[in-house]
């Protein structure tokens, strides 16, 4: 049963540069070169984040603190030209305490005002709310016979949960299948465990519903 979980903030980071033959790298500006300014940035942030950790996480031996994740950099196109342009890729997420907008906005600038030849601008992917229901609720109650533990916990990754709090509702992640096997090749839920779930959720649907 899951209650809290983090955050997602996933952006791009354009970098605009100058193509020149690389036998005269004074006549460009090198994208990847400042990259690699601002990607120190992003790490430097990162590693501040660690200060502020999240009972519910740390409870469960996560990393309980808002992470931040340099996912992929483009950029070039031969050995003699001077890359005029480079993408970096990033993915924050925040913990369930921590202001997602107050977050993005400090990093922004901070990625901004890195001191570059190139012309910076970002570009945002994908921003969902973290998701923090509490402990001790009555649907934990009605679940906990049908789940592994008696209490609810927090996870790092994220769902679709934290859209429908925004809704008004409070509600509880709770299914079969594992975090394990997600983001592989081949991604799979075990048959047996959606057999033996089905007629749990079933009870669950009836006992609210009915």
């Amino acid at each position: 049963m899951i209650c809290s979980h983090n955050g997602i903030f996933n952006f791009e980071i354009i970098l605009q540069g100058k193509p020149a033959h690389s036998s005269q790298p004074s006549w460009g500006i090198n994208t990847i070169t400042d990259a690699m300014k601002i990607i120190q940035v992003i790490q430097s942030f990162a590693k501040e984040q660690e200060t502020t950790i999240d009972s519910l996480l740390a409870q469960d031996h996560q990393d309980a603190f808002t992470t931040i994740n340099v996912a992929a950099i483009q950029g070039g196109t031969a050995y003699n030209i001077i890359p005029e342009r480079s993408i970096i890729k990033v993915s924050m997420r925040p913990i369930p305490k921590a202001n997602i907008n107050a977050l993005t906005r400090e990093l922004t600038a901070r990625i901004l005002n890195t001191a570059t030849k190139s012309k910076v601008s970002t570009k945002i992917s994908t921003k969902v709310p973290s998701l923090s229901t509490g402990q001790n609720t009555t649907l934990e109650k009605d679940l906990c016979q049908h789940a592994k533990t008696k209490h609810s916990s927090a996870v790092a990754y994220a769902t679709d949960g934290a859209h429908l709090q925004l809704m008004g509702m409070k509600p509880i992640v709770f299914g079969a299948g594992s975090i394990a096997q997600a983001h592989k090749p081949n991604e799979y839920i075990k048959a047996n465990a959606l057999i033996v779930f089905v007629p749990k959720l079933i009870q669950i649907v009836k006992r609210a519903c009915c």
